[in-house]
Parts: structure tokens; C-alpha cells; sequence
């Protein structure tokens, strides 16, 4: 299990407001005998030596080219990593999804809870090099050891408060969806063209 590494772990579990309105619908502590549960998270830094060049040879159309899209944005992942070793301590390892060879310089590699794994260890060769997030998160499944449930977090993801598995996943083992549909693309919206692919997707779900 992660340890507090980079900042002090919190204990106890969560009650209360969680944003919005809702209710935490949490019930504690989650027993030991559980399934482990691991987080990935999926970066890229788009300034690295080389990647601008790579991007550039495949890029489709401006769209891909959008900095925004692939920037390392103030080190967002590091104080990601942080808000979970402090209110998630019970996750049992941290897989880091990225392009060869990239590797935040601050992460510790060494630690047995840490792993880096690259696009080409779970992605078939002639798919290769891809930017397509979509691509990516959709083949998170093959990730060599992976838990059979994981959490899945962007880089710019923060842990606010102490969470459990249970804000996650119910007793009968289903996974927790919580809805706020006031900042959910509607139905509505799954054949507006003025809409991004991410949100298109979004009214698909």
C-alpha cells in the first residue's frame, strides 16, 4: 500500500457533504480481506525532447497540435499524487501510463508501489505511436498486473478528502456512479458538431 511518502495519511472514514449537494454514501472503513485495488493514472509531457517532433509527424489536424492538449501543467501530477498518498493510503500500488521514455523526474521509481508502464508494454505494435486518449484509457484493461478493479485518475485530479473503497464500490460490487447532471453533457448533445469528442462521449455514457 501506498504509504505517506509525500505527505501524512489521514484515517477514518468519510461522512457528509461531497460537493454539489450529494451525500457520501460511504460505509467505512473497507474490511482487510478485500480485493487490493490500484490507481493508474495516464501523462505525458508534451515538452519533452522529441515529442513535439513525433506529435507533428502524426497529427491530423490543429486540433492534435493544441498545447493545451499535452502540456505538463505545473507539475499537476506531482500534487495529484500527493492529495492521494494522503487520502488514500490504502491503495495498494500507482501505475503511470506514458510514452517511452518518459518519466516525471521527481517520481521515485524504486519504490515497490510505484510503476511506470509505457504505451508499447500493453498496446499492439502497429497501433503505435498514439496521442488518442480515448485509445489509451480504452486499453487500460490490458495493463500488465493491474488489479482487477483500479481507479482511473487524470493528472489533474485532486483528492480533496479521505475516501474509502466503498465511495467507490457498493457491497454487492457494483461500481458507484455519481451523477451531477447539471455539468453532464445531455443526450441532447451526442449529434451536436460543435461539441468536442470528449463530450460527445460524454452524452454517450
Amino acid at each position: 500500500m501506498l504509504d505517506a511518502v509525500l505527505a501524512p495519511a489521514r484515517t477514518g472514514s468519510v461522512a457528509g457533504d461531497r460537493g454539489g449537494g450529494r451525500e457520501s454514501v460511504s460505509e467505512g472503513p473497507w474490511p482487510a480481506s478485500t480485493e487490493p485495488i490500484d490507481v493508474v493514472y495516464t501523462w505525458v509531457d508534451g515538452a519533452w525532447p522529441g515529442y513535439p517532433e513525433l506529435l507533428s509527424r502524426h497529427a491530423g489536424s490543429a486540433h492534435d497540435l493544441n498545447p493545451n492538449r499535452y502540456r505538463d501543467n505545473m507539475d499537476l501530477l506531482k500534487y495529484s499524487v500527493r492529495s492521494l498518498v494522503r487520502h488514500a493510503p490504502w491503495v495498494r500500488q500507482l501505475i503511470l501510463v506514458t510514452a517511452r521514455p518518459q518519466i516525471p523526474h521527481w517520481l521515485d521509481t524504486s519504490r515497490d508501489d510505484v510503476r511506470i508502464v509505457h504505451h508499447d508494454e500493453f498496446f499492439d505494435p502497429g497501433d503505435l505511436p498514439t496521442f488518442n486518449s480515448f485509445a489509451i484509457v480504452g486499453n487500460l484493461y490490458k495493463l500488465p498486473g493491474v488489479s482487477r478493479r483500479f481507479l482511473y485518475l487524470e493528472d489533474d485530479r485532486l483528492l480533496m478528502r479521505d475516501v474509502v473503497p466503498s465511495d467507490f464500490i457498493a457491497p454487492d460490487g457494483r461500481i458507484r456512479i455519481w451523477v451531477k447532471l447539471q455539468a453532464t453533457n445531455a443526450a441532447a448533445d451526442r449529434d451536436d458538431a460543435s461539441r468536442s469528442p470528449w463530450e460527445g462521449a460524454l452524452a454517450w455514457s
